[in-house]
């Protein structure tokens, strides 16, 4: 889930998985509007929520595929389009009646504002492109592979720029600090702009010296931040295991541990003891305000994966994404098998090789009598569909694993029939990949045209659609007619074998004489 908070926090503005973008009130837990969107069938890389000076509320979705953002005007319930000309977004701020936009393919962060949003101003990041950008007061920061630039906006001016991670993904700005997250590493690096930050002149340092400037602090974290942000003194950051809290003004900057477990891919400060979490489970998105003097476990308080309560009660804090609810169960195993390998890591060698050669034939058993549960038709026809949608090959590889003739008649029976063609695609290009899976993903190309023939005969372009599955069944069965002939002439020889070997004389049933005749 992408979801960014308004400045105050009582606000957050998300997209689930299936493209619903909604604006939550975070005090009530409730969504306070919700729309599809026009257009909004790509990728979404990032999103942006504020107030522009009207007062109206605006939401502004990027997308890594396509040069437009979607403009939600969420008071008038209309959305538009901002033309950036991009090959794709990777980075969109809003700041006032201003809208900053940055990509890895564009040399130029853009800024487009005015009734029109008309472009504005430039600001030369370089070839490498930017992939993170934030915008506060004065200045506008981007960042990209190993580098972190700093703009005056007004002037357009470079205030400053800095090394650090190989790939920025986050960039969040106060008033005299720059905090950078990175996609591949556990460090977040907190930079200060140099000079006094009310004043337009800054000391001038050369670009080999900013790269190799070091930051003023380095916060380590227990695994890959999923999320981060930053208010005076105080820095928070999320990740898989914990949710963690620094202040930089005290001596130690130890990590103060505020929440542990609990799904948290979202914080935002409030003040300097109160903050608020974004909880979700893959289904089910819930708010909590939290005291952070102390340390919340909330490990063991998993969100329910079904809304029927919230149904009962009139609470509106369920989103239905792409995944299904078995999928996310299984997601909880795997972060679970992560933590114990990280856990596993920090031992010594000794101990590491010990454990691994105590566990080996367990797990070589285990790998070689895999526990499956068997899945209904409904369930399954569910999952199939969302998996062709989210083009997830995961998800689509979990079902045609199911070879239960009758458990696939039903599944396919339930197919959307304009899924049909690109199901077939699928399972004809994995059978030509692999044919020693013939058995298997044969019965669901037999059962997709059993159920399906009706819909497949109205396509115009149907010898077009099945071509592939010809081509790669005459492939296969191109040397068929010289096995049969082979395979008959060995029967007869073994035949004659046998017979001679058991004395076999048959007498002839018809002789022909030609002498007598």
């Amino acid at each position: 889930m992408i979801g960014v908070f308004s400045d105050d926090g009582s606000e957050y503005f998300s997209v689930s998985g299936d493209r619903r973008f909604s604006l939550w009130d975070v005090e009530k837990n409730k969504v306070k509007c919700s729309s599809k969107g026009k257009g909004s069938s790509g990728q979404v890389s990032c999103l942006a929520f504020g107030q522009v000076d009207g007062g109206e509320k605006m939401g502004f979705v990027g997308f890594s595929n396509k040069k437009m953002v979607l403009v939600w005007n969420m008071d008038q319930e209309k959305w538009s389009e901002l033309d950036t000309g991009l090959d794709g977004v990777d980075g969109l701020v809003l700041c006032g009646n201003d809208v900053f936009v940055c990509s890895k393919s564009s040399k130029n962060v853009l800024r487009f504002g005015g009734s029109n949003q008309s472009l504005l101003s430039k600001y030369k990041v370089g070839k490498q492109g930017a992939t993170a950008l934030g915008v506060q007061g004065e200045y506008v920061v981007a960042g990209g592979n190993g580098f972190i630039k700093v703009w005056d906006i007004s002037s357009g001016a470079k205030v400053t720029s800095y090394g650090g991670h190989a790939s920025v993904c986050g960039l969040y700005l106060d008033a005299s600090r720059v905090l950078s997250r990175g996609d591949d590493d556990r460090y977040l690096y907190v930079w200060g702009l140099e000079g006094d930050t009310n004043s337009k002149k800054r000391q001038k340092v050369s670009a080999k010296e900013s790269l190799n400037r070091k930051a003023a602090h380095v916060l380590t974290c227990r695994g890959v931040a999923v999320a981060s942000c930053i208010s005076g003194s105080l820095v928070g950051a999320c990740t898989r295991k914990e949710t963690v809290v620094w202040d930089l003004e005290s001596p130690s900057e130890e990590s103060r541990c505020i929440v542990k477990g609990g799904d948290v891919v979202g914080l935002h400060i409030l003040a300097k003891d109160r903050c608020v979490v974004v909880r979700w489970n893959g289904v089910k998105v819930l708010f909590q305000e939290l005291d952070m003097q102390g340390c919340h476990d909330l490990s063991q308080q998993d969100l329910p994966l079904d809304d029927n309560n919230d149904k009962s009660s009139g609470k509106k804090n369920v989103i239905l994404h792409t995944d299904v609810i078995a999928e996310v169960k299984n997601k909880r195993q795997e972060d679970e098998q992560d933590d114990e390998e990280e856990e596993e890591a920090s031992l010594p060698l000794g101990q590491r090789l010990e454990k691994a050669l105590g566990s080996f034939e367990e797990q070589e058993e285990a790998a070689a009598t895999p526990r499956r549960e068997k899945p209904t038709p409904g369930s399954l026809a569910t999952a199939l569909e969302q998996a062709l949608v989210s083009k997830d090959s995961a998800m689509l590889e979990t079902c045609i694993n199911t070879c239960d003739e009758k458990v696939v008649s039903k599944t396919l029976a339930r197919l959307s029939s304009t899924r049909v063609v690109e199901f077939l695609q699928v399972v004809i290009a994995r059978f030509d990949a692999k044919p020693v899976r013939g058995n298997d993903l044969l019965i669901w190309v037999k059962y997709a045209l059993l159920h399906h023939a009706d819909y497949l005969c109205t396509l115009p372009n149907l010898s077009d659609v099945l071509g592939n599955f010809y081509q790669v069944v005459n492939f296969r069965l191109a040397n068929f007619d010289l096995l049969l002939r082979l395979h008959g002439r060995v029967n007869f020889m073994m035949t004659q074998i046998t017979d001679k070997q058991q004395g076999d004389r048959r007498e002839p049933s018809v002789v022909y004489d030609e002498e007598a005749t």
